[in-house]
């Protein structure tokens, strides 16, 4: 392309892209380089993926909200790598991401045992996640939520873990952990694999054994009679638990009894429970 006076070629203007600027020019570039969103433009970069609009990628948001993004392991991996810059985050909502595995969430719960989350984030949800993952790769996943309400957010208010095939060792002590939170409000473990637990009896104790936990979704479990008289049994003497469900839980049906008429007969004593 020439100019208009002297024929001579006009140079085309060149645009420095933000998170690859030369950082070597003082305290404002450092600092600009360091930015969590610079940092997911570098990792994005690293993982061979388009960085997503989601608000908090763009650094508008301390929510992290990506319900059915269809979102890769190579898509969390490089978010994930603006955690240690992030000052903040509020929520963490995967439902629906069925493409993620161990090996993106397994490190990127490690970055929630930081000063981000400890005391700030109240909503976590992994509700179908996991579905290509191996029996090994899931028991690591949750060996880390475990160790995460344990030790890591003090002030979780929401979990939901449903759809998630967890393994039989792991559900007894993430149900433990549960019960221990201080502060947990609503819990979702629809659809876990509860009911084929020899333990449930266990589980179901803990889960009701909590003093904050008004909301519990334990649907898509098989329960047969004798753990929905405990379950009923529970309820009755704790009194804490305010809305349950228990959608498609009943076993099959034996001597034409459902199993899931024992648990109703254990409400029609004086409970907290208030939707079923």
């Amino acid at each position: 392309m020439l100019d208009h006076s002297g024929g001579h070629p006009v140079e085309r203007p060149q645009f420095s892209i933000p998170h690859r600027r030369n950082i070597s020019g003082g305290k404002d570039g450092k600092e600009a380089a360091s930015a969590p969103i610079n940092i997911y433009l570098r990792a994005c970069d690293d993982n061979f993926v388009l960085p997503n609009l989601l608000p908090f990628c763009t650094g508008d948001s301390d929510k992290l909200s990506a319900v059915g993004q269809a979102l890769s392991d190579h898509d969390l991996c490089a978010l994930a790598e603006m955690f240690g810059n992030v000052a903040a985050i509020e929520e963490v909502n995967l439902e629906g991401n069925a493409s993620l595995t161990e090996r993106s969430l397994a490190p990127f719960l490690k970055h929630l045992f930081g000063k981000c989350a400890y005391s700030r984030l109240r909503k976590f949800s992994l509700n179908r996640c996991l579905r290509n993952a191996t029996g090994p790769g899931i028991r690591e996943v949750m060996d880390n939520v475990t160790g995460l309400l344990t030790n890591g957010v003090k002030k979780l208010e929401y979990l939901d873990l449903g759809g998630i095939p967890i393994g039989l060792n792991s559900q007894l002590p993430l149900c433990e952990a549960i019960s221990n939170h201080m502060h947990l409000v609503s819990v979702g473990l629809s659809d876990v694999g509860l009911g084929r637990n020899p333990q449930v009896m266990q589980c179901l104790t803990a889960l009701t054994d909590s003093s904050t936990i008004t909301s519990l979704d334990v649907g898509w479990n098989s329960f047969t009679r004798a753990m929905f008289e405990h379950l009923g049994e529970r309820l009755c003497r704790a009194g804490i638990i305010k809305t349950l469900s228990v959608a498609n839980c009943a076993a099959a049906v034996k001597n034409g009894n459902n199993p899931c008429e024992y648990l109703m007969e254990y409400l029609s004593n004086p409970a907290g429970l208030l939707a079923i």
